[in-house]
């Protein structure tokens, strides 16, 4: 499935085998290999798509710098190209951490409760991409005690 090999593969009948993934991104290619001939089928295979679902922290100072985790699923259970934007801007740099886990090193920016996108682009087929938006995940803070307490509820001991 888009040019990995399958970790286990079991034929069932006549007219179907089944098979266990290694895991990717986006719509691919499967192909099929049997006694020396391969047949290919094209785009006949997705994965599911990625879901961000929060930042950690959801904020951070205007001057930029921090990082920020950001919790999803179907990231991929293997390192690919990544890239986070909080609202019209990138992270000054971005990785993957796990399948349900970037990271995003923040730019100095404004601005509150700004959309979140991932893009993972494959490792090996760079023409794949995927995209997830989490509207409202993110927003910047002057770093006042008041703009703070906005985003950060006040612990029990004041």
């Amino acid at each position: 499935v888009g040019g990995t090999a399958a970790t286990s593969v079991q034929w069932v009948s006549d007219s179907s085998i089944w098979c266990v993934t290694a895991g990717g991104i986006g719509t691919n290619d499967v192909s099929m290999s049997l006694a020396g001939a391969t047949s290919v089928f094209q785009a006949a295979f997705s994965y599911a798509s990625p879901v961000v679902s929060s930042l950690t922290p959801s904020w951070a100072l205007s001057s930029g710098g921090s990082t920020v985790t950001v919790n999803g699923r179907h990231f991929s259970p293997f390192a690919h190209n990544v890239s986070v934007r909080l609202g019209s801007t990138e992270c000054n740099s971005s990785a993957w951490l796990s399948d349900s886990a970037l990271t995003c090193v923040v730019s100095p920016g404004a601005y509150i409760d700004l959309p979140v996108t991932v893009t993972i682009q494959q490792s090996y087929d760079p023409s794949v991409r995927v995209n997830s938006t989490l509207q409202r995940g993110f927003s910047y803070s002057s770093g006042s005690c008041a703009d703070i307490l906005k985003y950060e509820p006040a612990s029990p001991s004041g």
